[in-house]
């Protein structure tokens, strides 16, 4: 493999990431989200993705991912020169996430809705967005 090939995730080259496909539960995030997105699973891709860009955030930042929430997240976008509307769009995410049936089943004080195919697709674009950007 060389480096000017590209991961598959978004337009990445495979050796710009080499500090994060160590990170075993990285990889494991990126290869469950596309096992669930191959069978149309979007309610549980979400939550794959959603941890794949918190995890990549956090790793890249440092910090430890037991405290690393939202807030961290798109601060550390912000740092990193991701548009308003990229950082927005995943800051909506973890409220996506917190209203979804894999994540809060039976939930009394929510209203949880499963994700569909085309909402998914536009978090997984802004994802790309800054995944890009940061690489």
């Amino acid at each position: 493999v060389t480096s000017t090939k590209t991961t598959g995730l978004y337009e990445v080259k495979i050796k710009s990431m080499n500090n994060v496909t160590k990170q075993v539960s990285y990889v494991e995030q990126v290869r469950q989200r596309v096992f669930t997105e191959r069978r149309k699973q979007y309610s549980i891709a979400l939550n794959h993705l959603l941890n794949e860009i918190q995890l990549l955030c956090c790793t890249l930042e440092g910090r430890d991912i037991k405290t690393y929430r939202e807030p961290d997240v798109v601060t550390f976008l912000t740092n990193k020169g991701v548009d308003n509307s990229t950082k927005t769009k995943i800051s909506n995410l973890f409220n996506r996430r917190n209203n979804n049936p894999v994540s809060h089943p039976g939930s009394d004080s929510r209203v949880a809705w499963s994700v569909e195919e085309d909402e998914y697709n536009e978090y997984k674009k802004y994802v790309g967005k800054a995944i890009e950007k940061l690489f």
